[in-house]
């Protein structure tokens, strides 16, 4: 049944959602199963809810569980001198760990730096292609977008390590946005 009610977004909410679709809980078009969103299917409110005495699946609750993990660490934190440390506990510790903590690459070399660390973890070396890429402004979130032939031909290069170039910046880019939205 749809209804003509809306649920407001906030830019909360937005950066659960954008978290939530990091690590592939959520689309674009299909929010996360949260509390937050309670209700939500197929970006409208749904007023057909689960009848009380139902029983909640499992990997639901994880996901939601860990989805809003990952929107409290992306919510932006109070000052520090009214911020109370609250008791450490292994899973915070560990979470903490897997956070970026190495600075955004400068204004202007996102392609150089998603290069160098293609480099660096595939051993693949497209460097001498960072001027075209640079002049063309195909940057690490739009890469997916090139298609493969055109990616070839611009890279000098085969299908499958165009492929992988894909996919790598399809990656690097998540990690930029989730480094980003931490260090502001």
């Amino acid at each position: 049944m749809i209804s003509n009610e809306h649920l407001g977004l906030n830019n909360q909410k937005l950066k659960m959602w954008a978290a939530a679709i990091a690590v592939a809980d959520a689309t674009k078009h299909e929010p996360p199963n949260t509390m937050d969103f309670d209700g939500l299917q197929d970006g409208r409110l749904d007023t057909m809810k689960p009848s009380s005495g139902s029983v909640p699946d499992p990997t639901t609750t994880l996901l939601a569980t860990i989805t809003s993990l990952i929107a409290s660490q992306l919510a932006p934190k109070p000052p520090a001198s009214s911020m109370v440390d609250p008791p450490s506990t292994p899973h915070r510790h560990q979470q903490e760990a897997s956070l970026p903590v190495s600075p955004l690459p400068a204004p202007g070399s996102k392609i150089h730096t998603c290069l160098q660390d293609f480099l660096a973890q595939k051993s693949i070396d497209f460097c001498s292609a960072e001027d075209v890429l640079s002049q063309l402004k195909l940057t690490p979130d739009i890469i997916t977008d090139v298609p493969v032939s055109c990616l070839c031909e611009i890279l000098s290069t085969v299908e499958g390590r165009a492929l992988k170039f894909q996919a790598f910046s399809c990656e690097w880019n998540t990690h930029f946005q989730l480094k980003k939205c931490h260090l502001e």
